[in-house]
C-alpha cells in the first residue's frame, strides 16, 4: 500500500521518492498460510507479493517485466528467504 509520494530536486535532478507499507500483504499471507489455503492440487499459492516490490526486484536485476528471465529472478527471490514474510506455501518449486 502506498503511503506517500514526494518529488524532490537534488543537484539539478528530479527525484521521485515513494514510501510503501507491505503490512497488508504480509498479514494476508500469514492468514492464508495459517488457514491452510495454499492452492488446489498441482497449483500452489506461493506468495502474496505487492507489485511495487516485484518492480523493485526486477529493477535490481536489470530485467523488464516482459523478459522471460523475470520468472527466474522472482523464483530466486522467493526461494532465497528474502520474501519469507510474503510466502503462503513454504514448499519449493
Amino acid at each position: 500500500m502506498k503511503l506517500a509520494e514526494k518529488n524532490l530536486l537534488q543537484d539539478g535532478k528530479l527525484i521521485r521518492q515513494r514510501t510503501f507499507d507491505p503490512t497488508p500483504q504480509i498479514e494476508q499471507a500469514k492468514a492464508l498460510s495459517s488457514a491452510g489455503v495454499d492452492g488446489f492440487s498441482e497449483n500452489k499459492l506461493v506468495a502474496r507479493i505487492p507489485n511495487w516490490l516485484i518492480h523493485e526486484w526486477l529493477k535490481e536485476a536489470g530485467v523488464s517485466h516482459d523478459d522471460p528471465a523475470a520468472q527466474d529472478v522472482l523464483r530466486k527471490k522467493l526461494l532465497s528467504g528474502d520474501a519469507d514474510a510474503f510466502r503462503v506455501w513454504k514448499g519449493t518449486f
